[in-house]
């Protein structure tokens, strides 16, 4: 069972984002991060294969300009604990920061949600 994530970055500074570093604690890269985002950004991470530990890391790029430095986290542990993603902004004052995300969920059906009933000839829903 994977852990996978997905981190898109929509960037409305005006300034290229370069990539500087990854540092993936957990898991692995399963789409590794841009080179530059010059407005639209993404890569994936997810569990290793057989591992029990969701993926946790993180991603720097630094401003063109050299104005500001952007480390994106993200931590989506196993079980019930409680994903976390970060977003940190060197000098804090930089840049301002708007946050959304959201959850993408796939439901995958069971093989039959339905019996044949011999005596009635027709299938009934369980």
């Amino acid at each position: 069972m994977s852990r996978p994530v997905t981190l898109n970055v929509s960037n409305h500074t005006g300034v290229t984002l370069n990539y500087v570093s990854q540092d993936i604690e957990h898991g692995k890269l399963t789409q590794d991060p841009p080179k530059t985002i010059v407005n639209i950004g993404s890569w994936g991470a997810s569990t290793v294969e057989g591992g029990t530990i969701g993926p946790k890391g993180t991603v720097t790029y630094k401003a063109e300009d050299c104005t500001f430095t952007v480390v994106f986290f993200w931590n989506h542990p196993y079980g019930t604990a409680t994903s976390s993603y970060k977003v940190t902004v060197t000098p804090a004052e930089a840049i301002t920061l708007s946050l959304r995300f959201q959850m993408q969920v796939r439901v995958q059906p069971f093989l039959s949600n339905h019996f044949y009933d011999e005596k009635r000839g027709s299938k009934s829903c369980l």
